[in-house]
Formats: C-alpha cells, sequence, structure tokens
C-alpha cells in the first residue's frame, strides 16, 4: 500500500536539497568576491542561517521518514513544510499590507494560520500511514504554545512601541503610564496565554484519558 508520507519525504528532499546547494554557491560566490573581507562573509553565513537550520531540517526528516515510517518523522516532516507555509505567507503579507504592520504581526498572523495546517496533516498521515488515532492536543506541545507567547508580547510591545505618545525631545521615552504599559503590559498578556492555552490542551488531553481508563 503507498504511503501517502513518502511523497512529503521526497518533497521534501527534492526542495531542501535545491535550497541548500544554491545557499551554498551564494556563500562560495561571496567567498570568491569578497577574499580578504571575512566578517562580511560570516555576515552572510548568519544571516541566512534563519534558512539553512529548517532546510537542513527538512532534508534529514524526509530520509529518515523514507527509512522508517514513525510518528516522529511524520511530524518532523510536516512540522518543516508548515515552516516553508509560514514563511510564504509572511512573503505575500508584505505584497498588501503596510511595510510597518508586516513587520509587527506577519509572523505572528502566518504561525496562527499555519498551525491548524500543522495539526490537520499530521493527524491525517498518522492515521492514514501507521493506522493509528491521536488527539490534536498532542501535537501542541509547551514549545509551539511559548513560540506562540513571545511573538504575542512582541506584537504588543511594538505596536504600543509605535503608537503610543511620546514625551517631547525625548525620543522613544512614552508618556505615562504608557511607559509601563509598554514594560509590563506585554508580558502579562503572553503569560496569562500561556497559562490558559497550557491548561486548555492538559484538561482535553488528561481528562478524556482518565475517563477512558475508569471505564475500562
Amino acid at each position: 500500500m503507498k504511503k501517502p508520507s513518502r511523497g512529503l519525504a521526497i518533497f521534501l528532499i527534492l526542495v531542501s536539497s535545491l535550497g541548500l546547494c544554491s545557499i551554498l554557491w551564494s556563500i562560495v560566490s561571496s567567498g570568491f568576491r569578497e577574499r580578504n573581507e571575512g566578517p562580511i562573509l560570516v555576515g552572510v553565513i548568519v544571516g541566512m542561517a534563519f534558512l539553512i537550520v529548517p532546510l537542513a531540517l527538512g532534508l534529514y526528516f524526509g530520509c529518515r521518514l523514507l527509512v522508517h515510517t514513525t510518528k516522529e518523522n511524520i511530524k518532523g516532516c510536516v512540522g518543516v513544510f508548515s515552516f516553508f507555509c509560514v514563511v510564504l505567507l509572511m512573503s505575500l503579507m508584505k505584497l498588501v499590507l503596510p511595510p510597518e504592520i508586516v513587520k509587527i504581526i506577519s509572523l505572528l498572523v502566518a504561525t496562527i494560520l499555519v498551525l491548524p495546517i500543522y495539526v490537520f496533516f499530521s493527524k491525517y498521515l498518522i492515521q492514514k500511514d501507521l493506522d493509528e488515532a491521536v488527539d490534536e492536543g498532542k501535537f501542541i506541545g509547551k514549545g509551539i504554545l511559548l513560540l506562540i507567547a513571545w511573538q504575542i508580547w512582541h506584537v504588543l510591545y511594538q505596536v504600543i512601541d509605535l503608537y503610543a505618545p511620546t514625551k517631547m525631545g525625548r525620543f522613544g521615552i512614552k508618556e505615562e503610564p504608557w511607559d509601563n504599559v509598554q514594560s509590563i503590559g506585554p508580558l502579562v498578556i503572553a503569560c496569562l496565554f500561556y497559562l490558559i492555552a497550557s491548561w486548555f490542551i492538559k484538561r482535553e488531553i488528561v481528562e478524556p484519558a482518565c475517563v477512558s481508563v475508569a471505564k475500562s
């Protein structure tokens, strides 16, 4: 029986290989152009790390999934594919939204929109290839919640920094009470989101499990 996850694995291997080869060629070309400029070459490599890491992970999980069809490898491949979707959505937002708005909200909005894709495809492929039923809550761990909480903090902080009034002649220092709101408000809201979301997901996973154990 053909496994749908193999198609995803092959796609990631091809895309990741082409992407890594392209980046390697860019680094080599920069090295030839800037032979005596080591810091510039290091800057090029560091700047491309945002793409090098997910491409390397795509190649890694794609190869593993071709050999071993496991939940971990499926979730890893879908996670890398979801990252590619986030980058694509962020690029599309730049075409329709003002630059200052894109800078603030693009990463958070793209992550929230892509998260259901990650959950749906992970669950679908696991059920299809491994014939296992998996609860949606198990796909959203503390790492994802921390990422979203950090993005919420970043968005709120940047919104206040952009729109809150500043003191006359003191660039960047907000008028009261906006100075305190900017320092404390985004952090409190982000922490509340993380705590409430963690409690809700834990409740959705633990309570059904306890009920099923009690019935058995």
